[in-house]
């Protein structure tokens, strides 16, 4: 689908897919980067044309993921960690009356992806898979 989307996105600006993507397997990388949410893709697809131009190249594409994961490491607070860690685990949450603002800031920043299928669900945005949390040791550089 989301594919379709992009073609059609591309055939209304008048340029191929394959002049947008160096590969197709890039616009897929894209496409799973974005967690699926059109938005996201619009947003990480920019900013790999800001650094590269036309066409998209892996270089780009790092660059957009790099910015996405930096632009979530500052926005992130401590009292996010645990939503974020149980979204992550199961997929569904439950607000509590202490949680619920959090949890709302996390859904509007779109750190936490709502999904509605059969049922709702929810699932951690792709770009903080490797933003540290809080808890976890920083890593120390050898020498």
């Amino acid at each position: 689908m989301m594919e379709s989307m992009i073609e059609a996105r591309c055939k209304a600006a008048g340029i191929g897919v394959a002049e947008l993507f160096e590969t197709t397997k890039l616009m897929r990388d894209f496409i799973t980067l974005s967690g699926g949410q059109p938005s996201e893709l619009v947003v990480l697809v920019r900013e790999a044309l800001l650094t590269s131009g036309l066409p998209i190249t892996p270089m780009a594409f790092q660059r957009a993921s790099r910015e996405g994961e930096m632009e979530y490491a500052r926005m992130l607070r401590k009292d996010h960690w645990p939503i974020l860690d149980e979204v992550r685990k199961g997929g569904s949450y439950t607000p509590s009356l202490e949680t619920e603002t959090s949890f709302r800031e996390l859904i509007d920043s779109r750190a936490i992806l709502q999904y509605v299928n059969a049922k709702e669900w929810y699932g951690v945005n792709p770009m903080i898979k490797n933003v540290p949390s809080p808890a976890a040791p920083k890593k120390t550089k050898k020498k």
